[in-house]
């Protein structure tokens, strides 16, 4: 591996860098948490094109997916699960603060798509 500051190569278990000083490690744990975020953005990419394009795909194809319980179940997943996918992002913050609010809006995500269920549900007077 090289020195991010001079480019000197170095020995994997150098503590700094025999050229210029630098510290090596915490060099090293923030290329491990950027390769970590970027697989969980992709993740989360991934997720949400999935289940948004299924989810589109069962309400399309099937006008009377509201009353068949099996696709009204599976519309409701998909769209929980595309807000779970959030979570994801959300867990690549490092600010501590700005990470919990955004579990704390896919929590009331979740919430909200569950009262639209039951409320949907009772008016329409279908059965779960």
């Amino acid at each position: 591996m090289n020195c991010p500051k001079c480019s000197t190569e170095y020995n994997e278990t150098a503590n700094y860098c025999e050229n210029c000083g630098t510290q090596l490690h915490n060099c090293q744990n923030k290329e491990e948490r950027n390769k970590k975020s970027e697989i969980i953005i992709l993740i989360f990419l991934v997720i949400s094109f999935v289940s948004e394009l299924i989810r589109c795909l069962i309400i399309n194809i099937n006008k009377d997916w509201f009353f068949e319980p099996v696709l009204r179940y599976s519309v409701f997943a998909l769209s929980l699960m595309f807000g779970l996918s959030f979570v994801l992002l959300s867990l690549t913050i490092k600010n501590k603060t700005r990470k919990i609010a955004g579990i704390v809006i896919y929590i009331l995500f979740a919430i909200t798509m569950i009262y639209m269920l039951l409320n949907l549900q009772f008016t329409v007077g279908i059965s779960v």
